[in-house]
């Protein structure tokens, strides 16, 4: 019978016919050489059954292929072991769902605690003596961490979330100790000075990727927003520079103040 009649027979397009010789999954049993039409068997639509069906069931073609060769019985222990694979990927994606739920909710937690614990720094302590900047300035950093706070607690890609900085550059850290690392040359380095504003107006330009190294004594390591706004002042002096840079501050265990530079 011509493609047309079997495509009927089979209840399917010549386009997908045409597909499966071309693969090789189910080629005509004749093709006349002077003019290329193809003719089927009506038998072959037993083939054209199992396929349709193993396709269904998300069999790759490689596998239906094989399975084309095999009886019945072979055939069904197939689908046993599809099933079973179907199965397990489900149970797999369940527990998935109820893991994001759990994560999700986890991380809006430590958001939220995190935003408090920052702004609980606001006001106890005088920003223009620690960073020599304006109090309008240091509102306005302030406003912009919780805006972005805000933002993060409303997108559902909370489960990259680190630290919410001034860019997806800004981090901070107080686990991490770059000075035991050796790819990081030191730029410039201070000790026992008692403002930040000392450390920020010696720094030059930058222009590349640092690291801010602090180790505080303990009265500016309750300043829980410090690595927010030392990042945002050097942001806002190097707003046309390529700079890439990470905050991270450990408690001093001498009570001075101490500082790097860290080139990366």
């Amino acid at each position: 019978m011509t493609i047309k009649e079997f495509s009927l027979l089979c209840s399917c397009t010549t386009q997908t016919l045409r597909y499966y010789d071309s693969i090789n999954l189910l080629k005509p049993a004749r093709v006349d050489p002077f003019s290329g039409y193809r003719y089927y068997d009506s038998e072959q639509a037993l083939d054209y059954v199992k396929i349709k069906n193993l396709q269904e069931a998300m069999f790759s073609i490689e596998e239906i292929k094989e399975l084309l060769e095999c009886d019945d019985d072979e055939i069904a222990k197939a689908f046993d072991v599809k099933i079973a694979e179907q199965e397990a990927r489900l149970e797999k994606i369940i527990q998935i769902q109820m893991s994001y739920r759990n994560d999700y909710m986890k991380m809006q937690e430590i958001i939220k605690k995190t935003q408090d614990k920052i702004n609980e720094s606001v006001g106890n302590y005088d920003a223009a003596k620690e960073y020599g900047i304006s109090h309008e300035h240091y509102r306005a950093i302030v406003e912009k961490m919780n805006a972005q706070y805000k933002q993060a607690m409303s997108e559902q890609r909370n489960e990259n979330f680190r630290f919410v900085g001034l860019n997806s550059n800004s981090m901070e850290s107080e686990a991490e100790n770059p000075m035991r690392e050796g790819n990081h040359a030191v730029v410039f380095e201070e000790s026992g000075w008692e403002n930040t504003s000392e450390i920020l107006e010696k720094l030059p330009m930058l222009d590349g990727k640092y690291i801010l190294y602090f180790e505080l004594n303990d009265e500016k390591w309750t300043y829980n927003d410090f690595c927010i706004v030392v990042i945002s002042i050097m942001q806002d002096r190097t707003r046309d520079r390529n700079m890439n840079i990470e905050c991270i501050r450990r408690r001093s265990k001498d009570g001075k103040n101490h500082f790097w530079l860290l080139k990366k």
